[in-house]
C-alpha cells in the first residue's frame, strides 16, 4: 500500500468536504435544496478524487480508495470532536447521509477511474 498517496488523497477528500460544508453552512441559506445540492457537489467532487486515485494507482486501487476514505473519516471525526464546543452537535442522520454519499462516490469514482485507466492502456502495454 502506498501510504503517502493514501494520505494525500485523504487530505484532498477532507479539504473538499470542508469546502463544501463551509459553503453549505456559512454562505448558502439552510434549505432542503441547499442540502441536496451540497450532497450532489460532494458526490461529484469526491467521485472525481477517487477516479483520479484509481486511474493513477496500478496496484490495488480499490483498497487504496477505501484506505483514503477511512483515513479521511478518522481525521474528520477527530477534527469534529476537537471543535465540538464551537461548532455544536451535528445530527447523526446528517453524518450518516454524508458518509453514504462518500461511499457511493468511492464506488462510482473508482469504477470510472479504472475504466479510464483501461481505456488508456494500449494493446502493446497489456
Amino acid at each position: 500500500m502506498n501510504w503517502k498517496k493514501i494520505t494525500a488523497y485523504a487530505a484532498a477528500l477532507l479539504a473538499s468536504q470542508f469546502g463544501v460544508g463551509f459553503f453549505e453552512g456559512a454562505i448558502a441559506p439552510a434549505s432542503l435544496s441547499t442540502a441536496f445540492v451540497s450532497h450532489l457537489v460532494s458526490f461529484i467532487v469526491c467521485g472525481g478524487i477517487f477516479a483520479h486515485l484509481s486511474a493513477s494507482q496500478t496496484s490495488k486501487p480499490f483498497a487504496h480508495a477505501w484506505a483514503a476514505l477511512a483515513l479521511q473519516i478518522a481525521a474528520a471525526v477527530a477534527l469534529t470532536q476537537s471543535l465540538a464546543g464551537w461548532l455544536g452537535s451535528t445530527p447523526i442522520a446528517s453524518v450518516a447521509l454524508e458518509w453514504l454519499v462518500l461511499v457511493f462516490a468511492l464506488l462510482v469514482g473508482t469504477a470510472v477511474g479504472l475504466s479510464i485507466r483501461r481505456s488508456t492502456v494500449s494493446p502493446a502495454d497489456a
